[in-house]
């Protein structure tokens, strides 16, 4: 056993690839720390050289990975912290009895929250509208497979009372994950992966083609539509099998239904969007496989959880908040963008700061 890690090295019989999602850097901190004082009679250098030993031994990966595929294939149990695995779907949540009321803000805040929006709507006038958007959740849109403690329905959720209250006071809201719901059954590709948590190429450039369609309408503007067609074979991309890819499986299931999307230049003369994007890692979906340059423009700014900035090429920068402030005047849009569970911090600052900058000044 202990030779097997050396011969497969020698001979390449099976490629380890390194485990998703663990981050292990003890050895890196204790030497930073110790900054070459480590000591052998004070027990500084044997906890250095175990945690390097821990950390690069060859045999580690693969064992890992073979002790996460015996567990997974006998019951089913996925070792990678928030995932769970049922009907052949994998889901996230943040606590194994999660449903809609844990993490519910309660309805004051929430109130306030949309107070302070509609106000910071009504200073930057029909001409910038604000859309919410909300994503899909597989806890709702794949819900029959689930326990039932994980689909109990309260209307006292972040998801339904924003939803609510953004409609009483006509505020714009977009909400993928009823839609999503509605049109599953009718899609021949996935509209989220069983392997991902997020939604699938397909799923994401029907929602964007969606969103232009809504500005069309509430503007009365001409934007381009993305130009696309499925890619003619099964093709899926990192967000497709993320929850795969960090359960660290020896042999990971493979999603035979989802298919790529190619995108094609558009003939039209229609103008993109150019937007600020406050969004959760929903996003990235849209900005890292080409939809993104397809229908906004390249100075339309992508915030991520509304504190790194990240541009076309994914590289990320800290936001610069007067900058950002003056630049939301030029903009055709605000979009605030999260999935369900993320509506815990609905806008995450941008709300209380743009109220504060722009309404209380």
């Amino acid at each position: 056993m202990l030779l097997a890690p050396a011969i497969n090295q020698c001979f390449k019989l099976k490629e380890f690839y390194p485990l998703y999602g663990v981050q292990e850097n003890k050895y890196q901190l204790l030497a930073d720390s110790l900054n070459g004082n480590e000591n052998y009679f004070n027990g500084t250098w044997q906890r250095l050289k175990s945690y390097q030993l821990q950390e690069n031994l060859l045999i580690r990966n693969p064992m890992i990975k073979i002790r996460n595929q015996i567990e997974f294939s006998m019951f089913e149990k996925i070792n990678a912290e928030h995932l769970y695995y049922y009907g052949n779907q994998f889901y996230r949540f943040y606590c194994v009895d999660y449903h809609e009321g844990v993490l519910f803000r309660g309805e004051e805040q929430i109130n306030n929250k949309v107070k302070k929006l509609k106000s910071i709507a009504k200073v930057m006038g029909d001409s910038i509208p604000i859309i919410t958007i909300m994503a899909p959740s597989k806890i709702h849109l794949h819900k029959e497979f689930l326990p039932s403690y994980n689909t109990k329905k309260t209307e006292l959720s972040n998801y339904r009372h924003i939803k609510k209250t953004l409609e009483i006071n006509n505020m714009h809201c977009l909400d993928f994950n009823q839609w999503f719901i509605n049109i599953k059954d009718t899609c021949v590709v996935p509209l989220m992966g069983s392997g991902g948590v997020h939604w699938s190429r397909y799923g994401s450039t029907l929602a964007m083609d969606s969103l232009v369609s809504y500005l069309n309408v509430i503007t009365g503007k001409n934007y381009i539509h993305p130009n696309w067609k499925l890619a003619p074979i099964n093709d899926t991309c990192y967000h497709d099998n993320d929850a795969v890819k960090v359960s660290n499986l020896l042999f990971p299931p493979f999603d035979k239904k989802i298919r790529g999307v190619e995108y094609l230049d558009s003939n039209g003369k229609n103008k993109k969007i150019k937007a600020l994007i406050i969004s959760d890692s929903f996003f990235d979906v849209i900005s890292h496989y080409g939809l993104r340059e397809k229908i906004f423009t390249t100075d339309t700014k992508y915030d991520y959880y509304y504190g790194t900035q990240i541009g076309l090429t994914k590289h990320c920068e800290h936001i610069l908040l007067p900058e950002l402030n003056e630049f939301i005047w030029s903009v055709d849009c605000i979009i605030l963008m999260s999935d369900i569970v993320n509506l815990e911090n609905y806008s995450w600052g941008f709300i209380e700061q743009a109220h504060q900058e722009l309404v209380l000044e």
